[in-house]
Parts: C-alpha cells; structure tokens; sequence
C-alpha cells in the first residue's frame, strides 16, 4: 500500500519518499515542481492512482512517481516532466519497495 511507503528512505542521496497530506500539498509540489500533478487530486480521490514525492534533506520535491495500485510505476519525473530512465538505479529502487 502507498501510504505504508511514507518515510521510507531511499538511496545514498539521502531522499525520503512523502505521501501528500492533502490536495493543497499536492498541488504545492506540483507547483515546484513544474508539473501537472496537482490535477491527479480526483483520480488519487476515486483510488484509481497514487503519487509519492521524493523529497531531500530539507523536504524539497526532487521526483514524483505515479503508482497505479497493482504497484506498476507509471511515471517517475524530476521537475518539468523529466523522466527518470527505469534503467537508473534510483528507479530499480523505488519499484523493489512498491
């Protein structure tokens, strides 16, 4: 399940995966991170997807990651939609603790 993901530390970069608390964090990280994000509030709503956020340090959104709920990952992007390969580490990663 997604929300048993908050917390959860990943990598050497020291980056921590976040559940938005609500649909204003959503679309505040969306915000910052150049995205279209905040416009999955309804679809996370009616349950037919997830978004974590992998945030640094000091909580700034480095990736969001669309989880459907079979636990595929749809979209892995850094800020303006840059997607993160499913070759690099960071994703492998990610999808062994979904």
């Amino acid at each position: 399940e997604v929300l048993a993901l908050e917390g959860v530390k990943v990598c050497n970069d020291g980056l921590t995966i976040r559940n938005p608390s609500n649909e204003k964090e959503l679309t505040l990280w969306a915000s910052s991170m150049h995205n279209c994000a905040g416009c999955y509030a309804e679809p996370i709503r009616e349950g037919s997807t997830n978004i974590v956020v992998l945030v640094d340090q000091a909580e700034k959104p480095i990736y969001m990651v669309e989880i459907k709920n079979d636990g595929r990952i749809e979209q892995f992007m850094a800020a303006c939609n840059d997607p993160l390969s499913p070759d690099d580490p960071l994703y492998k990663e990610v999808e062994a603790v979904v």
